[in-house]
């Protein structure tokens, strides 16, 4: 409870007011529209985070997309003090509890002041939660394997199982850790229980149970929700959706020889997350473990190497974030050797060699204080050194741009965006906060994709769009004629005029499809 309460401490003050294009939440306000909307983000649609989302939404304070925020900052700050619990009981049975106890919370405060996780702790954002899964896989499986009360193991294994469907339902490169939970299970076998058919049968329905958010999605598709990315109303756009076929380009998108070339920048990331004294913590944490916890060492560098693997060969603009559960993992190896060093401490003090020597050497107990009030400052210095990076509270520039683009638009205006931040923050500010309900937002790019159009043609009866499963800028524009159009970018296809924030179509502009002049 207390890392949660000064992980909020140290959130609640840098949250964002609205959406954000800071700290990587470009795609923030798209979720927010998914989840105010109940519907269906970009792939893999995020159906728990929509689900648990919808319910911060109902909080009095600020904006929607400030709600959110409070979510991902609850879902950060749970995250901490989950692994925290991981580090007490991965600590060796030799530590005291005293310096368990204190290594458990210095870590869990260290993974919450990273500048990797709180800066997704303060924005609308869907890694803050999928860092919590991190952390209660760790936590599971360590108090599965503690052993200490008779039947215990079951039930935590059948919890583990729900957690692991809640965790897929969310985000699904929480399978990079199934290889590495599966190596600790086999070395660690010999401290499991025995399951029958009726526990691997719990198991599975628990599994599953865990999975069904995914059900939302077919759902709110076929009611034509206003957020309907994919539209999975049937068999193929759900398999695509889910298994976010449109992005596996973006997987392997980084040939071999670059992403090697990748693992340097990820280590001065991971030097940036905790620093040199955390990376020295982290080494001895590593060695501790392989010494005394085979099998936990093994789930941390397999999950670990499977994380940082996934990471190197994706290309996306926030790549990096993908490292946040490697940051997750390395926190434990942290704590364990946080903890591992107070334990030693007493052993290579001196102690006092007589009278004239005695005012210049530490005694064991005066050397755990010390040893102590430095561990505990590591989390203060990383909170003093990272706030002012992801501090958040006062940027308001995605809401300001939004409204500026729309309130500066003639009546029944059409206007079309070609970049994530443009058309997501329109979307938030237009139909979340509902301001110009009488302009349509379009996104130019997603008109290649038939279950765009499809979703237009719901939504806009009225107009005539192209027949076909794809359409053009230029068909577009043609079939919201009469309505003044306006591009958010500069298009060589058409002529415009410049008019604050967007590009107005010229009104004599002749469109592609032959139907002439605009009135």
């Amino acid at each position: 409870m207390l890392v949660t309460a000064l992980s909020l401490a140290g959130y609640l003050p840098t949250l964002a007011p609205s959406i954000t294009w800071k700290n990587g939440g470009i795609d923030s306000g798209e979720l927010a529209l998914a989840v105010s909307a109940v519907g269906i983000a970009h792939p893999t649609g995020y159906p728990l985070y929509v689900v648990l989302g919808k319910v911060f939404t109902w909080l009095p304070w600020g904006e929607p997309a400030f709600r959110l925020n409070l979510f991902s900052a609850l879902s950060a700050a749970l995250a901490a003090a989950v692994l925290a619990y991981a580090v007490q009981r991965a600590c060796p049975a030799e530590v005291p509890p005293w310096a368990r106890d204190l290594a458990a919370g210095v870590a869990g405060l260290l993974l919450a002041f990273t500048p990797a996780l709180w800066s997704q702790a303060v924005i609308t954002e869907v890694y803050a939660l999928h860092s919590l899964f991190v952390a209660a896989n760790l936590a599971l499986l360590l108090a599965a394997t503690d052993g200490r009360r008779a039947g215990r193991p079951r039930a935590v294994l059948a919890l583990g199982c729900l957690v692991a469907g809640l965790a897929l339902a969310h985000h699904v490169t929480i399978l990079l850790l199934a290889p590495g939970t599966g190596l600790y299970l086999w070395l660690a076998r010999r401290t499991l229980p025995p399951l029958g058919r009726r526990e691997v049968a719990v198991g599975v329905g628990l599994l599953l149970l865990g999975l069904s958010p995914y059900l939302l999605l077919p759902l709110r598709s076929s009611q034509q929700a206003v957020a309907n990315w994919g539209d999975p109303q049937t068999l193929a756009n759900f398999v695509a959706q889910v298994s976010a076929r449109d992005y596996a380009g973006m997987l392997t998108g980084t040939p071999t020889t670059a992403a090697l070339a990748r693992i340097p920048a990820a280590a001065r990331l991971v030097l940036e997350q905790y620093g040199w004294a955390g990376v020295l913590l982290i080494t001895t944490g590593g060695w501790v473990l392989w010494q005394q916890h085979r099998a936990l060492a093994g789930h941390l560098a397999l999950s670990g190497g499977l994380v940082l693997a996934q990471a190197a060969h994706y290309v996306a603009r926030d790549s990096e974030v993908y490292l946040l559960p490697l940051y997750v993992l390395l926190a434990l190896a942290l704590g364990v050797g946080a903890a591992s060093a107070l334990a030693a401490l007493p052993t290579v003090v001196p102690r006092r060699a007589g009278r004239q020597r005695r005012a210049f050497l530490l005694t064991p107990e005066l050397a755990r204080l010390v040893g102590g009030l430095a561990l505990a400052a590591l989390p203060v210095v990383s909170y003093l050194q990272h706030r002012s990076a992801v501090d958040v509270h006062a940027d308001g520039e995605a809401v300001a741009y939004a409204r500026e683009v729309l309130e500066g638009l003639a009546p029944q205006a059409v206007v079309l965006a070609a970049d994530d931040r443009e058309t997501f923050s329109l979307w938030y500010v237009h139909s979340v906060l509902g301001v110009r309900q009488d302009v349509l937002v379009l996104d130019a790019r997603l008109l290649a994709w038939p279950w765009y159009l499809d979703n237009l043609r719901r939504l806009y009866p009225d107009l005539s769009w192209p027949e076909r499963p794809r359409a053009t800028v230029a068909e577009v524009v043609a079939a919201t004629r009469p309505r003044p159009v306006y591009f958010t970018y500069a298009d060589p296809a058409f002529r415009t005029v410049p008019q604050g924030r967007v590009f107005a179509l010229a009104l004599d502009e002749p469109t592609a499809s032959g139907l002439g002049k605009t009135p």
